[in-house]
């Protein structure tokens, strides 16, 4: 009976395959890269541009902390880690939805002052 072993027996260590040469341990799957988990610039850009999607980078720099309601900033706004509460207006929402919120509002006041002229008017 294949897979049976006899009381005594040893059973093969599951890290080794069979066939495989002694002391090297089975393959598994493939690591995770040891790339940073964060945004990629040059292929979003390059996206965006075949798309026509014009791209507006902010500073996130708490966003994860301040109330997209009311604009309040705490670090115990956050209850947990899924959990935004503000303790100003009482606000409740899912932290990473508040966080976006917060991002997107930015990303609106960067686009607006990038199109609004610098340059004082002539007379």
């Amino acid at each position: 009976m294949a897979g049976a072993y006899r009381p005594g027996e040893g059973r093969p260590d599951p890290r080794h395959r069979q066939g495989a040469r002694p002391g090297r341990p089975h393959r598994r799957q493939a690591l995770p890269d040891a790339r940073p988990a964060g945004p990629r610039p040059r292929p979003l850009r390059r996206t965006a541009r075949r798309a026509g999607v014009p791209v507006v980078f902010v500073d996130p720099a708490c966003t994860s902390q301040q109330c997209c309601e009311c604009g309040h900033i705490d670090k115990k706004n956050r209850a947990s880690q899924a959990l935004f509460t503000c303790r100003k207006c009482g606000v409740v929402a899912h932290a990473d939805r508040n966080a976006s919120h917060n991002i997107a509002h930015k990303g609106v006041a960067v686009w607006t002052a990038g199109r609004e002229s610098r340059v004082p008017a002539t007379p």
